[in-house]
């Protein structure tokens, strides 16, 4: 990697711990590490022109990511995209930032994601709240009546989405509650589509991915059949990471 060419950055990793990996970055270029006191970043020399977020440059980004989190013990992954002016400047920002990044890898260190996500497994989440929610019932009688009036159709979408989000909160509780003691952090993601209940990532020691595995399943048989509970993971602490590099940026 010449001076003159701008780096990008995967993540950053507690010193020592990693000396090189043999996975390729971005356009198949090598991975290299760039230490600082306390902690490393991960390199690789930036694709030219727009990065954009393609599969391909998806994939390896997230190689890269997987790879470093099976040989360090603490990994602080980057968002997609991120570049630096060059290596040295990489150096540059670790040294600067060494205490920031120090604190955000004590509170990483040996720790994983779980993401866990819970779905309404019925055709149509609109007619199921319909069927559970005697007003929404009510509400939708009136629009049909009404003949689609627009201000009815406000009324009950606007209730809809009231109850939407009621169910959500306490079906959310439900995981919190189930999984308490058997995680060091959590974060509520907004659910992406109707059909999406509840999308929490957990912070976990790798020590306790077996007991926070129990607790899920412990949760999953609580729940009646219009549900469908996943997680996936142990993965990389993205969620936690709370946008290390972000003074980076070419």
């Amino acid at each position: 990697m010449s001076d003159d060419q701008k780096a990008y950055v995967y993540a950053v990793i507690d010193a020592g711990s990693v000396s090189a990996i043999e996975a390729a970055g971005l356009d198949d270029q090598p991975v290299m590490i760039v230490r600082g006191e306390t902690v490393a970043a991960a390199i690789s020399t930036a694709p030219t022109g727009k990065i954009r977020p393609s599969r391909k440059h998806l994939s390896a980004h997230h190689r890269v990511v997987s790879e470093l989190a099976k040989k360090a013990r603490t990994v602080m992954p980057m968002s997609f995209g991120m570049i630096a002016d060059d290596a040295q400047s990489v150096e540059s920002w670790l040294a600067e930032h060494a205490e920031a990044l120090g604190e955000t890898a004590e509170r990483l260190h040996n720790r994983v994601e779980m993401a866990v996500r819970l779905k309404w497994d019925v055709e149509n989440v609109f007619e199921f709240m319909v069927e559970q929610h005697v007003e929404l019932k009510a509400a939708r009688g009136e629009l049909v009546e009404a003949g689609d009036d627009r201000e009815t159709m406000i009324v009950v979408g606007e209730l809809f989405a009231k109850i939407l989000e009621a169910e959500r909160t306490e079906h959310a509780a439900v995981i919190t509650d189930g999984t308490r003691g058997k995680c060091e952090d959590m974060t509520d993601n907004a659910p992406r589509t109707d059909d999406e209940a509840v999308n929490i990532a957990f912070l976990i020691d790798r020590g306790g991915v077996k007991a926070f595995e129990n607790a899920i399943f412990a949760v999953a048989e609580q729940l009646g059949d219009e549900f469908l509970l996943d997680y996936s993971g142990p993965l990389p602490p993205h969620s936690f990471a709370n946008g290390v590099g972000s003074e980076l940026a070419a």
